[in-house]
């Protein structure tokens, strides 16, 4: 101490202190690496791991329920998918909860389709919350209602009734003991009915095809 300090010394701790600090700066970024924070509020539904496991990239670790905020997964048909889009009213119904029927919204409509059994359909994304007392639990079976548009006092046939025939909808008609094809003007299709705009008049007789089955 009475030599006093030399500058090679000093320089020395300098260079010790630095790495200390940088040694310190990497251990508080682990540990933040190290908190898992949750995106939005709600409850812990399950977690998968537990501690030492190792975790490869996109394995579910938590799985985080918000009881304020459902969605509903549905397929819609590719006959309608162009009637359909984000913001347009929905009415659930719940397997579990019946004569109960919850209103939501359409949230988004995937691009791409699924095809099975030859037949093609596109997923939907319904958001919903819970009305009254009703309380909501994740997995349950519902059935959805896409509203596309309303009509009044409006003539309906059958859809089985109703063919394509060079992009026009035909129906059979029975005039006296005879069928004859008219060509019709179609508009919205619900529960196995289509709205007649034009080409037919109450009263009419249609023939309807047999199942396919």
């Amino acid at each position: 101490m009475r030599a006093g300090t030399r500058s090679v010394d000093l320089q020395l701790l300098e260079v010790q202190v630095r790495n200390a600090e940088i040694a310190l700066a990497e251990a508080g970024a682990n540990l933040e690496k190290a908190t898992i924070t949750a995106p939005f509020d709600g409850l812990v539904a399950g977690v998968n791991n537990k501690v030492w496991d190792k975790v490869v990239a996109g394995a579910v670790v938590i799985e985080l329920v918000d009881p304020q905020g459902f969605e509903v997964e549905a397929t819609v048909d590719e006959l309608d998918v162009y009637r359909v889009g984000p913001g347009q009213a929905a009415h659930i119904s719940l397997n579990a909860l019946l004569g109960d029927t919850l209103p939501g919204t359409v949230k988004s409509l995937s691009p791409a389709s699924r095809r099975e059994t030859g037949v093609i359909s596109y997923q939907v994304v319904i958001s919903l919350k819970p009305i009254g007392d009703i309380t909501l639990k994740d997995g349950l079976t519902a059935s959805t209602e896409i509203v596309v548009g309303g009509s009044k006092n409006v003539l309906l046939v059958p859809t089985r009734a109703v063919t394509v025939s060079g992009g026009e909808s035909v129906v059979q008609l029975m005039v006296g003991d005879k069928a004859q094809e008219r060509l019709i003007s179609t508009g919205l299709r619900q529960d196995g009915q289509t709205e007649v705009l034009s080409g037919l008049s109450e009263g009419d007789m249609v023939l309807i095809r047999e199942n396919d089955d």
